[in-house]
């Protein structure tokens, strides 16, 4: 219609999620790669944004070119390399990395000493399915040593290609926060709009030329309110979640019907 159209014209850049809005685990969702390329040619920069710590952002440029969608390293944004970016702004020179190895070459790639354990000046947790006892102890000791906790998200379950829940980095987070009596200082992932600094420093915008696009009400939704962005809801994700009452500015049944609602958009 036209007033969606002429209310998407502002738009230069779209930050879309990953996991259950382009692919489930392996498989590429009917239509994601069309509607990429259809928001390309509408002048669009397609971002991608993910909470997941677990994979860099080649891996998963790799994974997205792979499935016949374009991609560089830098339209990928994950928690992982936003918790990086944190490590850097507070100063830190060296770190104990509690996650997956994606994670670590993240934090290692921005010049920071990946320590095994303690003294270390920063102490960030991501996804591990190998989280122990011995790792929650080793954060205590680092944290009440005086180091900086950055947490990846707080995200309590991820998907798999089946539709089976398994747990996420919200719960290892919790556990070190439980075990220090210390919320994280900062937490990288959606619903922070860290990963929407970063988009608008990058491409020069503003919150409203940035339209977020997502499964979650409580993490690409609440990130998008948060920020004061235009935002799109994927409803093959869920409604469930709260946004403190604000809701999507859209709802589509997937993502290759995003080209239709911004079909009529001029100037391209």
């Amino acid at each position: 219609s036209y007033s969606i159209a002429s209310a998407l014209s502002a738009i230069n850049v779209a930050l879309i999620d990953l996991d259950c809005v382009v692919y489930r685990g392996a498989t590429m969702i009917e239509g994601a790669d069309g509607a990429v390329r259809r928001l390309r040619q509408l002048g669009w920069r397609p971002v991608f944004g993910t909470n997941s710590s677990v994979k860099t952002r080649t891996q998963i440029s790799d994974k997205l070119m792979a499935m016949g969608i374009p991609a560089e390293e830098d339209e990928v944004l994950t928690s992982a390399f936003v918790a990086a970016m944190l490590v850097r702004d507070v100063g830190g020179k060296s770190a104990v990395v509690i996650g997956a190895e994606g994670l670590r070459q993240e934090i290692a790639g921005i010049g920071v000493a990946v320590v095994p354990e303690p003294p270390c000046d920063v102490v960030v947790v991501g996804m591990d399915t190998a989280f122990s006892y011995g790792k929650i102890q080793m954060a205590m000791d680092a944290i009440r040593s005086g180091a900086t906790f950055v947490a990846c998200n707080r995200d309590a379950s991820f998907p798999g290609d089946n539709g089976r829940l398994f747990p996420g980095c919200g719960p290892m987070v919790a556990a070190v926060e439980t075990a220090t009596g210390h919320p994280a200082h900062h937490v990288a992932g959606k619903p922070n709009v860290l990963m929407l600094q970063l988009v608008a420093a990058r491409y020069q915008v503003s919150p409203h030329e940035i339209l977020i696009v997502g499964d979650g009400m409580d993490s690409d939704i609440k990130m998008a309110v948060a920020y004061g962005s235009p935002s799109v809801l994927v409803a093959g994700g869920t409604l469930e979640g709260t946004t403190d009452g604000a809701g999507p500015t859209y709802t589509v049944e997937s993502l290759a019907d995003l080209p239709c609602l911004v079909g009529g958009k001029t100037g391209f």
